[in-house]
């Protein structure tokens, strides 16, 4: 019976499926595996799977797809084992006790606000994030120090990496489109580590890992003009579930 459903679940796909509408999701997967196979990168399994896990992931992601959150957990698994490596410590503890947990019950709280083939998105109100910008600019710097402290590698790089990626998380589950306008500062301040990281130590690892936040900050441009539009289908429809955002937010 499983089997069974699968595979009408596999032909119903392929049926609807119009590769026009996924020309940028198949060109940054290809990238993906492209600088993979440049830098011997497969030779070190657990970086490209990473990679192109965590690629799949926010493409996912930035269509409303539901099925991001299976990708993100073996992404950030194995992302948690290659930070701890080049100790980048920020990043071991925003993954292991926030990204995974996230991932983990992230799909039921989509599952209950679904339109269609995505997610019911919308905007955040000015005021909130007016508020949002304060406190990561505290959190950031207080975080910094924590890290320096600890002996962690670019301190204060890795805390607003660490800092945003957390509220840009919690935006991401709460289904709001200002998410992407994080993930983009996100994404650049983690090419910036990975590629100072690869200067000095010349490891494959750091290319792969540089390789991967490129494709993300890519991916977070195409994230947030397709979430705009998702959350003016949103606000035209008038229909989403306040219960879960409220109790966060306020």
């Amino acid at each position: 019976m499983p089997t069974r459903w699968w595979a009408r679940k596999g032909k119903k796909m392929l049926k609807n499926f119009d590769i026009k509408n996924y020309r940028i999701d198949i060109a940054l997967f290809a990238f993906m595996i492209g600088v993979n196979l440049i830098t011997g990168g497969f030779s070190s399994i657990s970086g490209a799977i990473c990679s192109l896990c965590g690629v799949l992931c926010v493409l996912m992601v930035a269509r409303g797809n539901i099925w991001n959150f299976a990708f993100g957990i073996i992404n950030v698994s194995l992302y948690i084992f290659i930070a701890w490596e080049q100790k980048f410590f920020g990043e071991v503890m925003l993954n292991a006790f926030y990204y995974l947990p996230v991932n983990l019950f992230g799909y039921f709280i989509w599952k209950r606000n679904m339109q269609g083939n995505h997610v019911k998105a919308k905007n955040l109100l000015p005021m909130k994030k007016l508020q949002m910008m304060i406190v990561c600019i505290i959190a950031i710097f207080t975080y910094g120090y924590i890290l320096q402290n600890l002996g962690g590698n670019n301190p204060y790089l890795d805390s607003m990496s660490t800092v945003l990626s957390i509220v840009a998380q919690l935006l991401m589950l709460l289904m709001y489109s200002d998410q992407w306008l994080l993930w983009i500062i996100v994404n650049v301040v983690s090419v910036i580590m990975w590629g100072m990281d690869y200067y000095v130590t010349r490891d494959i690892i750091a290319i792969q890992m540089t390789a991967m936040w490129f494709a993300y900050l890519l991916n977070a441009i195409n994230g947030y003009v397709r979430w705009l539009k998702m959350a003016k289908e949103t606000e035209e429809n008038g229909d989403i579930s306040e219960e879960i955002n409220t109790a966060v937010l306020e």
